[in-house]
């Protein structure tokens, strides 16, 4: 599956560099298919194999990969080149801090 999200994400980002307003257009777009790829496992049970997830994982990746990648370029623009460094390392830390406060959230009291 990161083969799959590392494909993904180089057009996705060159894609958002490309106009100012098609990164907003490529991440609802990744938000729809990672939406989608939940819903694509609506239906899971205990059975389940893992030939029956690897449709949903992929959509998943890809859907992953057009949100992170664009994502990461709206952060970083407009930051100078000497702070830009600093500007993606703050947003990497942010973006870590956040899934892990999450991942904690959703453990069962």
């Amino acid at each position: 599956m990161d083969r799959v999200a590392a494909a993904a994400a180089d057009p996705a980002g060159a894609a958002a560099d490309a106009s100012a307003s098609t990164p907003r257009i490529i991440i609802g777009i990744g938000f729809a298919l990672f939406a989608a790829s939940n819903f694509m496992n609506i239906y899971m049970t205990n059975d389940y194999a893992t030939d029956q997830l690897f449709w949903p994982n992929i959509v998943r990746a890809v859907g992953q990969a057009l949100v992170f990648a664009p994502l990461s370029a709206v952060a970083t623009a407009g930051i100078e080149a000497e702070n830009a460094g600093s500007a993606s390392g703050l947003f990497n830390m942010t973006r870590n801090l956040g899934g892990a406060v999450g991942i904690a959230c959703c453990r069962p009291c």
